[in-house]
């Protein structure tokens, strides 16, 4: 029998360190190796043959508002598009840092994802 992905996000749980963000994103090499697993909404995501980059929220502020960025690489496509709330299960890289848009340098934690799972509210 394969396991759902309610199954599957809460194995993860399960084995995945208990990070915070403020503690992930103050020293991500720190935690370098950990498995974490993260809810969060998906800001920016492309893909290209093999890989799935993606810009995820983790902080859910109220009223629709997510906050607190990690970078997620998930090495295949996905079905999921911008704005799609998901579960991240994968391994603390390290750090990132990248140059936005507006030409801000940006820092953020780095994911290497191993599963991906859609968020089902229950209402």
């Amino acid at each position: 029998r394969v396991p759902t992905d309610a199954e599957r996000v809460a194995d993860y749980g399960r084995r995945a360190a208990k990070i915070s963000y403020a503690m992930l994103t103050k020293n991500p090499a720190r935690y370098q190796g950990q498995l974490v697993r993260f809810l969060g909404k998906i800001f920016h995501i492309q893909e290209d043959a093999f890989l799935t980059t993606m810009q995820v929220n983790v902080t859910f502020q109220g009223w629709g508002v997510w906050d607190d960025q990690i970078m997620v690489h998930y090495p295949m496509q996905t079905d999921f598009v911008q704005g799609d709330l998901v579960w991240v299960c994968g391994t603390v890289r390290g750090p990132i840092t990248y140059t936005s848009v507006a030409g801000w340098t940006i820092t953020v934690p780095m994911i290497d994802a191993e599963y991906l799972g859609k968020y089902v509210s229950d209402y």
